[in-house]
């Protein structure tokens, strides 16, 4: 089941932290699998990894199984920050992962680091 949402929604459920910069000229779209050539489209839109932790605002735990993809790569190097903002849509798919644990796929259009 996906589930859309506003990225100021997003930011009341989720907090994010990049613990590296991010470097829009080293990303790379993601591929189907680590076989293929293929790219991984969401939209019709070929996707970039973002490598994140995250914790659910509500209780103030960090999350397991957390997967962040951005469609539109940001124009700029963004620092390390303990507060990654989403920007323009975003999509939140829950899944159970192989340890039977609950993880969420989340897609946004791009992010921006807080103000």
């Amino acid at each position: 089941m996906k589930i859309r949402m506003s990225a100021e929604q997003a930011a009341g459920l989720f907090e994010f932290a990049m613990l590296q910069d991010l470097d829009p000229t080293s990303m790379e779209p993601m591929k189907v699998s680590r076989d293929s050539a293929e790219l991984k489209l969401v939209d019709g839109r070929p996707v970039f990894r973002v490598r994140v932790t995250a914790l659910d605002r509500e209780t103030g735990r960090e999350m397991d199984a957390v997967g962040l993809k951005i469609k539109s790569k940001p124009q700029a190097k963004i620092g390390r920050t303990f507060d990654l903002r989403l920007a323009g849509q975003v999509t939140v798919t829950p899944y159970v992962t192989s340890a039977n644990r609950l993880g969420w796929s989340i897609v946004a259009d791009g992010l921006a680091e807080k103000q």
